[in-house]
């Protein structure tokens, strides 16, 4: 709890406090806090100046209900009881409206709700029935009392109209009746965030990324015409974004069947909205009231028993590729203890089994034994193969081979072995069709408890899991070849964990905080089977160099990738397999609202810190060899598919690579910082003035034993290999070498966002 009034001398006495007790810190420990306490303390200071007292509130999560009750002259009634009653959960909150006339519910859980006015001065008693309140939103209800005759009151059953009156942000909302009436699509079924279409300015949703490292295939969009990457996703108020690769949307998308809401702000945020250049996105999870209640459901597509359409006659698909998805699931809700403890929980699976196929390039028998002899462009002229151990240094007056019979390596001998012959067509190119069968299953369970103890506190809690498994079959054999749909080759499995925690309490009929946190951990894993064979590059294709790596030899495993132009590639292809990613993100905010006369103060921070545990290079672990056909051409002839075989054949790449690990895992650490504080100052009853302030830090990234890595082009070094001597930039270790733990890298202080907007 926050609550002070505070002038200039005990403010500067708190910061002498603070910066005294950091003293003894780390310079970035001191640094980064010393900038957050100082923030904080300036802007209670501010709102202290101004308005006598500090406040606070954040609405992501909650909602807001506020009127002005009058009588019918028009004059404010004075101390009236305003009840608000949540019909679900039977949960009641009363205030009393001061002297304007006025009221203010914060911090309410959304839902539909009964509202009733009794005043003490003879007036009639005022209900108004179902008050629809949603996340994120504020709904007025006015109320003008009738003189009172023996026994009356006065009964409105027509809700209050949702038109927003007292925001000032562009607010969107994917309401439950949209979520379970509208169809939504994704490439494992339903899936809610396919709705975002909905929300103006917002692109259609995509998925990112492959299977194997988005498993949840959340979707994200663009909105206003800024990158996806630059929304916030929020779960139960809690951030809920993929550290590495924010484009994906979340980190868990959970079933639609268990989402209530989803509430999209997209311009004119308020001071407690941030961290966000595109949209802040909250959705939230549905919570048991005093009624069981639940569905079951099951979606199921079998292609076989699907018609074909127009063009697909038996003569052109002799049979319809396998496609076999089902997804199945439950969901149900009710009460533990009538009135104060209910659950909702939800389990939904998703299987996928489909043929996945196409058509690429292999050589023919003839060519596997270096027989180039019908090497034949589109003109039919010959095409020599040349002999790339003639002719001078320049690659002039090479030879050809004779007959164009070229000798074949070993290595590719043993390769090629694996790589099964044409089988369509009559041509050197696109004459192998193939298939597999890919699976992907995919289980999201989710249990929610929300407890209200009293009238003035409520509370709940959710955990959700998600494991999942892709198989993804190489083209060639059982771990040769790129796959069919560009995916991971092999078996990739997931393990995303999400915790949501939340809490409300009223102090005062003034006063009132909530907190939330949050934690969210994803530990997903890619290995392709050919990483058993252990190091196959140097043990049985015999080439110097591949796999290897010290320690974790055994992630270096595998098939080196020959990536030949024109034609399938052989071994391993995917750069980036096998990955490991154990990434962690956990998330807290604190608000606190203050109701003093036409005024809600509202003040806050939030505090958001991701962790990145890494296996996963960008360049082959194994070795990675091209062939473009450069070796066997003549010096300024354009090559062929015939050229780039050939080279390979040989074992003579234009360009060879490999990848090494640095460090096991690769860690990145870092956090963001939030502070706010506003105010909505009803004017009049007409019109509500919404200004405030947020200030946002976003230190660098460090690793887990050092500081930020910077490459500095302008401070050369000499450095001498087997191409000579060279002049390269220098990479800087923040915390190695005598160097600050920066790295030289200054990225501010922060910034300061006002706020300000009127209704």
């Amino acid at each position: 709890m926050l609550v002070a009034c505070i002038d200039a001398p005990v403010l500067a006495k708190a910061i002498y406090n603070t910066e005294e007790n950091m003293s003894g810190r780390p310079e970035k420990y001191r640094q980064v806090n010393g900038i957050v306490l100082r923030a904080l303390l300036l802007a209670v200071a501010l709102f202290a100046v101004v308005f006598g007292c500090s406040t606070a509130d954040a609405q992501v999560l909650y909602g807001t209900l506020t009127g002005n009750v009058s009588d019918q002259s028009g004059a404010a009634v004075v101390n009236a009881t305003v009840r608000a009653t949540e019909t679900s959960m039977n949960y009641t909150k009363s205030v009393s409206t001061n002297a304007e006339g006025s009221y203010v519910f914060t911090n309410l859980i959304p839902g539909t709700y009964n509202m009733t006015i009794v005043s003490t001065q003879n007036f009639a008693k005022f209900e108004e029935n179902g008050v629809v309140l949603k996340v994120n939103h504020e709904q007025r209800v006015d109320a003008v009392l009738k003189a009172a005759s023996t026994q009356q009151s006065v009964t409105v059953t027509t809700a209050a109209p949702e038109l927003q009156t007292d925001r000032a942000d562009v607010n969107s909302e994917i309401a439950t009746e949209q979520l379970s009436e509208l169809p939504t699509t994704s490439t494992i079924g339903r899936n809610p965030m396919s709705l975002y279409k909905l929300i103006p300015g917002s692109s259609p949703p995509v998925e990112n990324n492959s299977a194997a490292s988005n498993p949840q295939r959340a979707m994200s969009s663009n909105i206003n015409g800024v990158a996806s990457a630059g929304n916030t996703v929020r779960l139960d108020g809690a951030v809920d974004a993929y550290p590495f690769l924010p484009m994906d949307g979340a980190a868990y998308d959970p079933p639609q069947d268990a989402v209530e809401t989803i509430n999209v702000v997209t311009n004119s945020f308020n001071a407690d909205q941030g961290s966000a250049g595109g949209g802040s996105i909250n959705i939230i999870i549905k919570s048991g009231t005093n009624h069981l209640h639940g569905s079951t459901y099951e979606y199921n597509t079998i292609s076989q028993y699907n018609a074909r359409n127009y063009y697909q006659t038996p003569s052109v698909l002799p049979q319809i590729p396998k496609y076999i998805f089902n997804q199945y699931g439950v969901a149900v809700g009710g009460p533990i203890l009538k009135n104060k403890l209910f659950f909702f929980s939800d389990w939904q699976s998703t299987r996928i089994r489909k043929a996945i196929s196409g058509t690429t390039s292999v050589p023919t028998a003839a060519i596997r034994a270096g027989n180039f002899s019908g090497a034949i462009d589109s003109s039919g002229n010959f095409l020599p193969i040349y002999d790339p151990s003639t002719g001078d240094s320049t690659g002039h007056n090479k030879t050809a081979f004779t007959n164009n019979q070229v000798p074949v390596s070993t290595a590719a001998t043993t390769l090629l072995a694996k790589v099964p012959l044409p089988n369509v067509g009559t041509g050197q190119l696109n004459n192998y069709f193939g298939s597999a069968v890919y699976g992907y299953n995919l289980d999201d369970v989710d249990a929610k408890i929300n407890y209200n103890p009293s009238a003035a506190t409520t509370v709940f809690g959710r955990y959700s899991i998600s494991p999942s498994s892709i198989s993804d079959p190489p083209q060639f054999e059982s771990f040769q070849g790129a796959t069919w749909d560009g995916g991971q080759p092999g078996t990739s499995s997931g393990l995303v964990q999400d915790i949501g925690l939340g809490v409300t309490h009223l102090v005062t009929e003034h006063l009132f905080f909530d907190a939330n946190a949050g934690f969210t951990r994803q530990h997903l894993m890619s290995r392709s089977t050919d990483l058993a064979l252990g190091n196959y590059g140097l043990n049985v294709l015999g080439i110097p160099g591949t796999n290897g790596g010290g320690n974790l030899g055994y992630l270096y495993g595998g098939i080196p990738y020959m990536n030949i132009s024109s034609y399938a590639g052989l071994g391993n292809t995917n750069a980036s397999n096998p990955f490991l990613f154990r990434d962690n993100q956990l998330t807290a905010n604190l608000n606190i609202t203050y109701i003093r006369g036409q005024h809600t103060f509202r003040a806050g921070g939030e505090w958001v810190h991701s962790g990145v545990n890494h296996y996963q290079l960008t360049t082959s672990p194994r070795g990675v060899f091209a062939f473009t056909g450069g070796v066997t051409t003549l010096y300024g002839a354009s090559s062929t598919a015939f050229n780039s075989m050939a080279d390979f054949l040989l074992g003579e790449a234009y360009s060879v690579g490999s990848g090494v690990m640095v460090e096991n895992p690769f860690t990145a650490r870092w956090s963001t910082y939030g502070l706010y504080a506003e105010d909505a100052w009803q004017v009049n009853r007409k019109i509500t003035l919404n200004y405030g302030v947020r200030y946002e830090l976003y230190p660098l990234p460090v690793g887990d034993h050092f500081g930020v890595v910077n490459y500095n082009p302008s401070v050369l070094q000499t450095v001498t290999d087997v191409t000579g001597t060279h002049s390269v930039g220098t990479v800087v270790v923040g915390g190695k070498g005598g160097s600050p733990n920066s790295a030289g890298v200054q990225n501010g202080h922060g910034m300061f966002v006002p706020r300000l907007g009127n209704l």
